[in-house]
């Protein structure tokens, strides 16, 4: 009887030993398993999938960037025309309010520009550093368009406060017109000024058409 006890437990002890050595084998070989599967990396498929979504957000920048881009130049070219026209008529209307009257011609530099439809020389009287009038003394200004351009042309008298130089308004430029309430220049006491400036800026058309009445104050 004991020697069937002490057989039974040998048997126990050896059964023990091979489970424990097991043991320790199945669970190193699991964690192995566990750190492969956790460095293993992206496979193609979740590869692709990212390149994909990658393109489609690349693809989305790209139009919002060009959108705006497109958006901001036809900003600019509105701008410049809408600027440019309404520099012009403030120009023009504080030359008229100052002058004593139009004249038919006056020689700029020896260029002789002459009033008409898309010219107007205005005469003016000349003026102190304080403002104060000149007695028998004038400056000669005048506006007109060349081609694209608007310009502006100052000739004062050598006592005059205003100084000469020539000032462009604008190079896009469409239309200027220029109505006299009188067919005589030195008779005419208010224009009728009709200017139109356009630009395009990426296959879009940027326009302004201003017109204005301006008077020559001494005139009235």
């Amino acid at each position: 009887m004991k020697r069937q006890l002490r057989a039974a437990s040998d048997k126990l002890r050896e059964k023990y030993r091979f489970f424990s050595f097991l043991m320790p084998a199945s669970l190193c070989l699991e964690a192995r398993r566990s750190k492969l599967a956790a460095i293993r990396g992206f496979s193609a498929i979740e590869v692709l999938i990212v390149i994909a979504v990658s393109s489609l957000i690349m693809l989305a920048l790209s139009n919002i960037f060009v959108t705006y881009y497109d958006s901001y130049a036809y900003q600019n070219a509105y701008i410049n025309t809408s600027v440019s026209a309404t520099t012009f008529l403030n120009d023009m209307n504080d030359l008229s309010l100052q002058a004593s009257e139009i004249v038919s011609s006056h020689a700029f530099a020896g260029v002789t520009y002459t009033t008409g439809s898309t010219t107007v020389v205005f005469e003016i009287p000349s003026v102190n550093s304080s403002g104060e009038i000149l007695a028998n003394t004038s400056d000669y200004a005048v506006l007109f368009s060349s081609t694209t351009k608007l310009y502006r042309i100052m000739d004062a008298d050598a006592s005059s406060a205003r100084l000469d130089g020539t000032k462009q308004f604008t190079d896009v430029l469409q239309n200027l017109t220029l109505t006299y309430n009188n067919p005589t220049p030195s008779s005419a006491s208010n224009i009728v000024v009709n200017v139109l400036t356009q630009s395009t800026a990426k296959g879009k058309t940027a326009t302004t058409h201003l017109m204005q009445t301006v008077y020559l104050r001494n005139k009235e």
